[in-house]
């Protein structure tokens, strides 16, 4: 485990610790950013379940029945929420040297060894991650990668029972890296596989896994695409669209420069 783990981190950063401190020094300099980060990310899950249901109210009643009326205004308000959300990303991150601050292949190391810490019946697989540049702030990559490996370790077994998870890169559809996470856990049964991006479903007894609400928002919020196979009694496939290839990272950064 430990030298598949290695394989995803940079010589660099196995090497040479003290670039790696000075980095985190700087993150750990602006304490009101990643506070702000944090309320941001517990609002936007609240929004998510109050969305959820408003939109079962609006779905169950007539256009002159005042609860959905209600539920539809409260609807329109939260995705305005959302979108302000979405403009004030650039508060809750420095963007200074942006392709500098944060290497994504030590933030996939660090939470596929946390998801081993958690459960110790996971057995990994992480292909090396090409050079890239996260779509996506490293916090909000992190909390994404929880949940999925989570997902797949709550399988039908639990945590008593050994689930093989397997990491690869790939191109997507829309020439973003696509992080592609297939498990053996038994699938997602077809009851609850309709639901498992609401934000009513929790990992409480007799649900299979944690649910996937949160990377549903979270995904949505960057308009980044994700999307869930399931076949139940085999296993899932979560794909992930959250890096672009390095080349192409830097030449949006370049015609961003350009329009400033």
């Amino acid at each position: 485990m430990q030298a598949l783990l290695a394989k995803a981190l940079p010589d660099e950063y196995s090497a040479d610790a003290g670039s790696k401190e000075v980095r985190l020094d700087s993150q750990q300099s602006q304490p009101q950013q990643r506070l702000l980060r944090g309320y941001l990310h517990k609002t936007s899950n609240v929004l998510c379940g109050i969305k959820g249901y408003a939109s079962l109210i609006a779905g169950l009643g007539q256009d002159a029945d005042e609860n959905a009326r209600w539920a539809r205004r409260i609807i329109s308000e939260v995705e305005k929420m959302e979108r302000l959300f979405v403009s004030v990303d650039g508060l809750t991150r420095q963007t200074e040297r942006a392709l500098d601050l944060d290497d994504p292949r030590v933030v996939l190391e660090v939470g596929l060894r946390e998801a081993s810490r958690r459960h110790p019946g996971l057995d990994l697989t992480a292909m090396p991650m090409p050079e890239s540049r996260l779509m996506l702030p490293a916090a909000d990559f992190g909390q994404v990668l929880r949940d999925v490996l989570d997902n797949a370790a709550e399988g039908p077994g639990g945590d008593t029972d050994s689930v093989r998870v397997e990491l690869e890169w790939r191109e997507g559809d829309s020439g973003r890296l696509a992080l592609e996470v297939r498990d053996d856990a038994g699938g997602i049964p077809l009851q609850l596989g309709a639901q498992v991006r609401d934000p009513f479903v929790t990992g409480k007894s007799g649900h299979v896994g944690i649910g996937l609400s949160r990377v549903e928002t979270i995904m949505d919020l960057h308009g980044l695409a994700w999307s869930l196979e399931s076949e139940h009694g085999v296993g899932t496939i979560v794909t992930l669209e959250v890096a672009a290839p390095l080349q192409a990272a830097v030449a949006m950064a370049g015609k961003a420069d350009d329009g400033a």
